[in-house]
């Protein structure tokens, strides 16, 4: 099935038997609006020094990033450990890595939300 839009662009769409996938991620896009994107970053030395450089000129204590791409390349422990706290979500919005540092922080806005004496 072919489409032709305005300005004379063919598209394709594809159908998949079976395959249904009705949902999108608004509200992951718009929490991006102070993050870093990696999507076009093909190397982990090139993200880490992306991150570094971006997390240097930030004052926000989590650096959130997205677009990364594990297709290209992966994070080890060491790697991500050596980051201040960070959680970088994958292109697809399905996976994601947080360091230790990153974690902690999460970790205690989530007491402070849920106030003293809740369980966790």
């Amino acid at each position: 099935m072919c489409f032709f839009g305005g300005n004379s662009v063919m598209t394709q769409t594809i159908r998949i038997p079976l395959l249904k996938d009705h949902h999108s991620h608004p509200l992951f896009y718009s929490a991006f609006e102070q993050a870093i994107s990696l999507e076009s970053i093909k190397t982990q030395q090139a993200a880490a020094d992306a991150l570094l450089e971006f997390q240097s000129t930030q004052q926000a204590e989590l650096t959130i990033a997205h677009g990364w791409r594990s297709n290209f390349y992966q994070w080890t422990t060491d790697e991500l450990e050596s980051l201040p706290p960070t959680a970088i979500f994958n292109v697809s919005l399905h996976s994601l890595v947080i360091n230790d540092a990153g974690r902690e922080i999460l970790n205690a806005r989530s007491r402070e939300q849920r106030g003293p004496g809740s369980k966790p």
